[in-house]
């Protein structure tokens, strides 16, 4: 993965979990805790297959 796509992959988590952060507070229903889980998932991939 390039540098440019982790970047951008990176800034699209963070503003994902801005999102779910927003829907948390708004709604507290565990569908956003679900999703939430699910983007750290995805983050911890990312990371990894970075290394």
């Amino acid at each position: 993965m390039s540098s440019r796509a982790s970047s951008d992959a990176a800034m699209s988590l963070i503003e994902g979990y801005r999102q779910l952060d927003d829907a948390i507070f708004a709604d507290s229903d565990n569908i956003a805790y679900e999703d939430l889980k699910l983007y750290y998932k995805i983050y911890c991939y990312i990371l990894d297959y970075g290394r």
